[in-house]
């Protein structure tokens, strides 16, 4: 019998838990599939250089990070695209030593 693993994933900057996530099993590279892979070939595809891509990924990730420090209503496909912004800088290398995932272990009850 297969076993249906959730984890929550949180992403924090600084003080602040920037998000809460749902995913499925705890390995790394299909988070990035699932997040970051997208955005990044769509850069690609539009022509977008890894250098402009890097500057547009950390611009939107200040516009969040400051709207949570200001207590200001931010929409959930806001916070899922900050994820995948964090996975692109990741991915390219690129992320700030601030951000750090926590993953805690949810089981699914059968």
């Amino acid at each position: 019998m297969k076993q249906n693993n959730m984890y929550n994933l949180y992403l924090h900057h600084g003080d602040y838990t920037m998000g809460k996530y749902k995913v499925r099993g705890d390995d790394m590279d299909k988070v990035y599939q699932c997040f970051g892979a997208k955005i990044i070939r769509q850069g690609f595809e539009y022509g977008v250089s890894i250098p402009q891509q890097i500057k547009k990924y950390q611009s939107f990730m200040k516009a969040i990070q400051k709207q949570k420090e200001n207590c200001e209503k931010i929409r959930a496909s806001d916070l899922y695209m900050y994820l995948s912004c964090y996975c692109a800088l990741y991915k390219f290398h690129a992320i700030e030593e601030d951000h750090m995932f926590l993953k805690i272990k949810k089981r699914k009850r059968p």
